[in-house]
């Protein structure tokens, strides 16, 4: 067995020159420490400890009390005291306090205070709210082929018009075709993308401090930049336009309190005639009035009745409803915190060109325009609702076909208030409905019109910014459906704690007569110069000054300061873990 014996030897000589080497390289990294840490710990172990060279000059003694209450070796005596040696406690104060020291618990100290500190001077300067919202804000505010397929690519026909192997595959099930299963495929992948790039952007906007100082002192986020860039480079100022608008909404929904740069000021002052206010009972209506924001006629404003402007008004508080954790469908106008902004018609901007979305594009011109002429242009309110009730009960019925059928498309009915005679006459002749707007900020809208026996129209269309809510509602109603759980997967009660407030958007009175409108819709479309309009049109130097913007020196020391803290901190707590290598890993 000599040859065991000789590994045995061998093995112990080399653990022990290795331990050799290892307590030299410790002894050379603590007499360093020592050097480095010494003028800072002098005055620390004065003010705490026993003298400037230590902080205690005696061993330590802590009493020690046994499991069962009793001294095993000797029941007759108490247990020993456990005795630490100085060193071993000099040691450790000065690796604490020290904030110099490198050996992990001086830099979780040190990273802590630092963080801390930083913390404390983001309050100060930026205010306790500025970042509410951020994550959020960063996100593109446009999915990619999630609110119709994008048409095959001239250059790409065979692959772009025919799609995949699965495509064809799937496409021979009956009813089901070639340009559905396509369309179905790239609004999964579009979807997908998004929310890759959203994820992505929410966590960069955590981790990087300047992002975080931008949003804070700016209202901005390099996010947010980043699409409105790529959008100029395509030449889509509508859709740049339309981001900056999202940013906007999305930090007044979150709660956010803190500067708005003059860049964010510039834009949003030309999307809309009002600055954000919150809504109660009356408010659209007061601020119709106090901002004299009516149409004009003839060079003259056309002001509306109180009664018109409350029947507006509880229109669009009623018909826009977001469900509630449980899955109750909530009215605009019974919810709490709920934001209001009275928006530009866009008429010649780029801000969302929401007078066509309901004059041009609304669908029920041709039908106004018929039964105008059947009586010569000057029916009674019996003779134009009649005409209007037999096209609305049509309406009806395609309305109830399966969103396959119409192609997700609905028709204008009469309002509720106008669905029989008596209403009509009491509260006039109204028309409604949904559609999907124009305007990348919107996902869809609601127009309400007031059609009156001379041909005048007053028409006012809304939408609520609910563009990332009605994400997590639906897979809560999935979630229900499928387990009965009374909140679903729960992500509602969630997001209502990050966006806590609803925020609808609503254009003032808009007017136009129906013989003229008929006349435009032969040529380009209708014209019109006689609506509320924002301080001028959106423009690409207003865009690339936003995409430009970027946070003080101050602002960003502040963040950068409390990156650092953390990353201190980390540091610390990897060296506490003893330098593992699976940990490290981690």
């Amino acid at each position: 067995m000599k040859w065991l014996e000789k590994l045995a030897n061998n093995f112990a000589r080399s653990l022990e020159a290795e331990s050799q080497a290892y307590q030299s390289g410790f002894s050379a990294i603590g007499e360093a420490l020592d050097i480095a840490s010494e003028a800072e710990l002098r005055p620390m172990r004065s003010a705490l400890g026993d003298s400037p060279e230590e902080f205690t000059t005696e061993d330590v003694i802590v009493p020690r009390a046994s499991v069962l209450g009793m001294n095993m070796s000797n029941p007759q005596e108490e247990m020993p005291n456990q005795r630490i040696p100085k060193e071993l406690v000099n040691a450790g104060f000065d690796t604490f306090f020290a904030p110099s020291n490198a050996l992990g618990v001086g830099l979780v100290a040190k990273g802590a205070n630092k963080v801390r500190q930083a913390t404390q001077d983001a309050i100060e300067y930026f205010g306790p709210a500025a970042g509410r919202g951020g994550p959020i804000a960063s996100m593109p505010n446009y999915i990619d082929n999630y609110y119709g397929p994008t048409p095959p690519n001239p250059d790409k026909p065979i692959r772009s018009a025919i799609g995949t192997g699965t495509d064809k595959v799937v496409s021979a099930i009956p009813g089901v075709t070639p340009e559905k299963v396509r369309a179905t495929r790239q609004k999964v992948l579009g979807m997908f993308n998004w929310g890759r790039r959203s994820v992505t952007e929410g966590i960069e906007y955590l981790l990087d401090p300047q992002a975080r100082a931008t949003y804070k002192e700016m209202g901005i986020t390099p996010g947010s930049q980043r699409h409105v860039s790529r959008a100029l480079a395509d030449d889509a100022i509508h859709k740049a336009t339309a981001q900056v608008q999202y940013t906007s909404h999305i930090g007044r929904q979150a709660g956010r309190e803190g500067p708005i740069a003059q860049e964010v000021q510039t834009i949003m002052e030309k999307s809309g005639v009002t600055d954000y206010f919150a809504y109660t009972n009356g408010s659209y209506a007061a601020a119709i009035k106090q901002g004299k924001l009516y149409p004009t006629s003839g060079g003259r404003k056309s002001n509306m009745s109180a009664d018109d402007l409350a029947y507006i008004e509880d229109h669009f508080g009623t018909v826009w409803r977001t469900p509630d954790p449980k899955g109750n469908r909530v009215k605009f106008k019974d919810d709490e915190g709920t934001i209001l902004m009275v928006k530009a018609p866009g008429i010649g901007t780029k801000t969302g060109d929401h007078y066509n979305d309901i004059i041009q594009a609304g669908g029920y011109v041709g039908d106004l325009y018929k039964a105008f002429t059947k009586y010569d242009g000057k029916p009674s309110v019996e003779q134009l609702w009649k005409e209007l009730k037999k096209a609305s009960d049509k309406n009806v019925e395609f309305n109830a076909l399966p969103k396959g059928e119409r192609n997700g498309k609905t028709r204008w009915t009469l309002k509720d208030g106008s669905s029989t005679l008596e209403g009509a006459k009491e509260n006039g002749i109204w028309i409604t409905n949904s559609k999907a707007g124009r305007a990348y900020t919107e996902g869809g809208i609601n127009y309400i019109v007031k059609v009156q026996p001379n041909g005048n129209i007053f028409a006012v269309m809304s939408d609520e910014h609910n563009f990332l809510e009605s994400i997590p509602a639906k897979i809560d109603e999935g979630v229900r459906r499928v387990t009965g759980r009374e909140e679903g997967a729960s992500l509602i009660s969630q997001f209502e704690e990050v966006l806590p407030h609803r925020l609808v958007a609503v254009t003032p009175p808009m007017q136009a007569n129906i013989f003229n409108l008929r006349k435009q819709l032969r040529t380009e479309g209708p014209q019109i110069s006689n609506v509320t309009t924002g301080e001028g049109a959106v423009s690409r130097s207003d865009l690339e000054a936003f995409a430009g913007a970027r946070p003080s020196e101050r602002g960003m020391l502040i963040e950068q300061q409390r990156n650092r803290g953390a990353a201190e901190v980390l540091g610390g707590v990897g060296m506490l873990t003893g330098g593992n290598r699976e940990e490290e890993r981690r």
